[in-house]
This record gives C-alpha cells, sequence and structure tokens, in this order.
C-alpha cells in the first residue's frame, strides 16, 4: 500500500468553492482598510496554517459551510481580541444562537463579494431555456429533483429544454437525517435517466476547471439549484451566474435565502422533495413546482451591499457557551467532532439539534405534516400513492410547508413538536395501525379529530 506524502492535504470536494470564496473575502478586507483586519483564519480551508494570533491584534475568524460543526472546534482558536464572520444570514443566526444572543456575529455582504450587472436576461416560463446547475452532483443537492424538473417542464410546455450539469458525482448524503448505506450515486442518477428517458433533454459534463462553465456558449441560459443541504450557505455558483445577468432559480434555503434580485425566483422547499425519499413521491412533489412555477414570486427586493457596524466577541464567552453546548448535548456531540454527523443525528440529542438547526435555514412558515410507514423505504405501495396525490391535490404549497414523518419516529421529541405545531395532519392509512396512531395522536398529544384526516 503506497503511503501518502506527509505534506499532502486531503482533497475537499469543495476546494474550487473555498479558494474563490477565501479570493473574494481577502478582496473584501483589502479594500476596507477601516476594518484593519491584520490576522485572518479562514477555518474551512484545509490548507489554512494559522488558528489565530497570540500579539495584541484583532483576530478574524471567516466560517463558510460547516458553520455550525466548526463552531465545536473554537477551543483551538487563538486571540485576544476576535471577529466571528460568516457568508449568510443562517449562519449568523445559528452561531448568535450557541451564543445565547449575548454576542453578535458579523455578515460579509454578498453583493460586495459578487456585484451584480445591471443587464438581466430574462426567464420566461413555459419557453425553451438550458437549465444549468455546477456543483457536486450529490445526494445533498437533489440532484433527482433537478431530473423531475426537466421532465415535467419539458412535457407541460411542449418544449425541448436542456438540464446541463457540471461537476463530479459524490456518495454523500443528507447527514442531518442520519446514517445511510453507502451506494454509488451515480449509478442511481443514470438510472433514473433512463427511467424517465430523459437521456436527450440531461448532459453530463463532469469537472471542469474554473469558470469553464460560466463562459460556456449557453442558449437562454437559467442557473437552477434545489439543495437542501443542511450546510448550504454562500452558493459560489449561484453568485457566478447572478453576477453576469442569468435568471436563477434556487431553493429558499439557508444562504440562498439571501439572495436578491429581479431575476429571481426562489422555491419553497414544499415544493422540493429530499433526494432520499421515495422517487414515486418526489414524482408528485416536483409536478407540483412545475404547474405553480408561473406563481412562484419574483425577487424584487433592492441588492443589499450596506456595512453594518463590526461587532466583536469575547474567546471566553464563546469557551463557555461551547461547553453548555457540550454538556447539554452530552457524549453524542464526539460524533460531530469524528464527522459521523449522520450518527450524530440518529440519536435523540441529534435529531432536536438538527431540526433547530434547520428552522434557521428556512422562512417561518406554518406548516402541515404528512405521516406514513416509512419514508425510508425504496417506493411506495400502489395504495400509498394513491393516498399521496389525494393528499398533494388539496395542498397550496405556496402558502404552506409539509413536514414527512414516517410512523417509527412518532415517538421522538422533536417529532412530537412537529405534529403538534401542525396546521392539519394526514395520514398515509396503507400499513398504519389506525387504532394505535388514534390513540396516540388524541389521547396522548391531544390533538383534536377535525385536525386529522386520513387518506
Amino acid at each position: 500500500m503506497t503511503k501518502i506524502k506527509r505534506d499532502s492535504i486531503q482533497n475537499d470536494p469543495c476546494i474550487i468553492s473555498i479558494n474563490t470564496l477565501r479570493e473574494r473575502c481577502e478582496n473584501f478586507f483589502l479594500e476596507n482598510s477601516n476594518l484593519k483586519s491584520t490576522c485572518r483564519v479562514y477555518i474551512d480551508d484545509p490548507y489554512e496554517q494559522s488558528l489565530g494570533s497570540d500579539k495584541n491584534e484583532v483576530v478574524d475568524f471567516i466560517l463558510f459551510g460547516n458553520a455550525f460543526k466548526k463552531f465545536f472546534e473554537s477551543g483551538n482558536w487563538i486571540g485576544k481580541e476576535i471577529r466571528i464572520w460568516v457568508l449568510s444570514e443562517s449562519n449568523k443566526k445559528i452561531l448568535e444562537s450557541y451564543l445565547e444572543n449575548r454576542a453578535e456575529v458579523n455578515v460579509i455582504p454578498r453583493y460586495l463579494l459578487f456585484p451584480v450587472k445591471q443587464s438581466l436576461l430574462p426567464f420566461l416560463v413555459g419557453t425553451e431555456h438550458t437549465f444549468v446547475f455546477a456543483g457536486r452532483l450529490s445526494a445533498q443537492k437533489n440532484i433527482e429533483s433537478l431530473l423531475y424538473f426537466i421532465k415535467n417542464y419539458n412535457e407541460k410546455y411542449k418544449v425541448n429544454s436542456i438540464l446541463q450539469l457540471y461537476g463530479d458525482f459524490e456518495d454523500t448524503y443528507h447527514e442531518d437525517l442520519g446514517r445511510r448505506f453507502q451506494e454509488s450515486y451515480r449509478t442511481k442518477i443514470l438510472k433514473l435517466v433512463d427511467t424517465l428517458d430523459i437521456s436527450r433533454s440531461v448532459k453530463f459534463h463532469g469537472r471542469v476547471e474554473r469558470d469553464t462553465w460560466i463562459k460556456s456558449n449557453i442558449t437562454n441560459p437559467v442557473f437552477i439549484s434545489l439543495s437542501t443541504f443542511v450546510s448550504e450557505d454562500f452558493g459560489c455558483a449561484v453568485a457566478e451566474a447572478q453576477q453576469i445577468g442569468w435568471p436563477v432559480i434556487v431553493s429558499e434555503y439557508g444562504g440562498h435565502l439571501d439572495i436578491r434580485g429581479e431575476n429571481i425566483r426562489k422555491v419553497p422547499v414544499s415544493f422540493i422533495c429530499n433526494s432520499h425519499y421515495p422517487l414515486s413521491l418526489q414524482s408528485i412533489v416536483s409536478n407540483k413546482l412545475v404547474d405553480s412555477l408561473e406563481k412562484l414570486p419574483i425577487e424584487k427586493e433592492k441588492l443589499n451591499v450596506e456595512d453594518s457596524v463590526i461587532k466583536h466577541v469575547s474567546l471566553d464567552l464563546i469557551d463557555e457557551c461551547r461547553r453548555k453546548m457540550a454538556l447539554k448535548l452530552g457524549a453524542s456531540l464526539s460524533l460531530i467532532h469524528s464527522d459521523y454527523v449522520g450518527a450524530f443525528a440518529d440519536t435523540s440529542q441529534g435529531a432536536s439539534f438538527f431540526y433547530k438547526i434547520k428552522c434557521y435555514m428556512k422562512n417561518p412558515q406554518k406548516h402541515i405534516s404528512i405521516i406514513a410507514y416509512d419514508f425510508d423505504e425504496k417506493d411506495f405501495s400502489e395504495e400509498q400513492i394513491k393516498s399521496f396525490n389525494l393528499i398533494y391535490s388539496n395542498l397550496n404549497l405556496l402558502e404552506v410547508g409539509v413536514e414527512f414523518i414516517s410512523s417509527k419516529n412518532i415517538f421522538y421529541k422533536d417529532t412530537m413538536k412537529i405534529i403538534l405545531e401542525s396546521e392539519k395532519i394526514y395520514i398515509v392509512r396503507d400499513r398504519l395501525n389506525k387504532e394505535d396512531l388514534d390513540s396516540y395522536l388524541k389521547k396522548t398529544l391531544h390533538i383534536s379529530t377535525e385536525s386529522i384526516v386520513y387518506e
């Protein structure tokens, strides 16, 4: 077995984005000399050589997508006076909640990093476009949703639009939903392309050099990303597409919440099916998205490039809050340090932890719950599919969110909270014990009969 060179750094699949963001952030600090930034530490960069400074200077710690994990490494940070910077309001809220709202985290303004040109290309729903995704081809990015989207879009509007995918396949999964057996994501996606008979509508380009995809000669381009990755942050590819005037369709989630512009359409997460859910459900949800595409609100809010007052935080406070969280989460927290995030999510503490994290990743919205036997199965029965079609035919996903609950998980604390906060509870009858479920919902959780619908 060949020895890896000692000075080799483990390859990070996000290294292209990390390098781009580091370069842009460096320009931001250099152009804003009033910040007097002399020592900067990029926590997510695997090539970072510093953990801070013990000199009498301000140390700026810059965190990208993994802020919810990297905070627990703050015991290694060095600095007499520090400032924390993130690239999205979602990560700001997460870190400030860790700090018990006793200190503030700074956000580097999105449109100071990637200024947008004023000449904007239009997205005309129903016309032929080239939809483009650039990034990791991973379950975390819900590539299945993109495939169903292009199929349903072409069928509904009788056009021949193309989906161009730039990036390498990865076998990573949605760790916030717990552990999963490894499988070849490439094999799964290529099989789905064949099953949906859309090989003429989908092109895989693999990994390309930086900027290659954005400089390609693409007709009527629209950038699209339906990611619900728990660490979805700034989104370099989205920013690059918007910078040259492309219209954008993005999930209303994580760092995407900060995107502004007149040719931006944001997709509520209720229209996006997680990669790991049965394909029949993904087909139903995608149909709702395409049918509602014209109704999605167009972002007309002005781009915000203003600076706010810069805030400092003490390491003593960070240490105190980190210890409190460690005490609350218990020994299971060590799984985050070991990069076993899926195993952490499978603990009761981890499930509650991620429930709170994801609340910061999306806009607050009233929701309904759908309870089925098991959302982790490969597919549903014919009876279950009929039930889902009936349920979705009565839902306006522009006004209400959807929470999926497997019957095996209904006794968990975070699940009970979701059920209790639901506007209505839909139950897919097939394979469920109605009497036991009724007893639990009505007698234990005291939910009224009017709030429960069996299909």
